[in-house]
């Protein structure tokens, strides 16, 4: 239940930071993508630097109204075809720049492939099976055995 508490009062939060002005990311004729949440993460969008700034700045207000701060040890910025000068603030502190990042298992990149991605995951699935080898060779599991600890091994390999 508080996951879902949280969840309105984002919601309520980020309608009160756009309040009425759409400056999101056109992604259908006449739709704007505002934000992007997921569990405790809220990921405000904009095609512009200043629409972003604007966005964070009533995003940290509107916040502190309903008891939420932003940490700015854990916010991070990422821009596309955007001249790296310029820095988004917030409370007159620079907003770290990064041109990739993790965010759930997957890795997020400036250039949007998924190359990398895929090369981070088989490398964790590697490590996660050459870590088995013991039991593979091991004479005294059975057969079921040893698939039940590979169904869960790829399982977690994949979560």
């Amino acid at each position: 239940m508080p996951g879902f508490l949280f969840l309105l009062v984002i919601d309520l939060v980020m309608r009160r930071t756009i309040d009425g002005r759409r400056i999101g990311i056109r992604w259908q004729l006449a739709n704007k993508l505002e934000d992007l949440d997921f569990a405790f993460d809220v990921a405000p969008v904009a095609s512009r630097i200043v629409d972003m700034q604007a966005k964070a700045g009533n995003l940290n207000i509107k916040g502190k109204k309903t008891g939420l701060k932003i940490n700015l040890r854990k916010t991070l910025v990422m821009k596309w075809n955007v001249n790296p000068g310029i820095k988004i603030q917030l409370e007159g502190s620079d907003i770290e720049e990064v041109e990739k990042f993790v965010y759930l298992g997957a890795t997020v990149t400036t250039t949007g492939g998924v190359g990398e991605d895929i090369t981070v995951r088989l490398g964790k699935a590697q490590a996660v099976f050459c870590n088995l080898k013991n039991i593979w060779r091991n004479s005294q599991l059975s057969i079921n055995t040893k698939l039940r600890i590979f169904r869960s091994s790829a399982l977690a390999v994949l979560l």
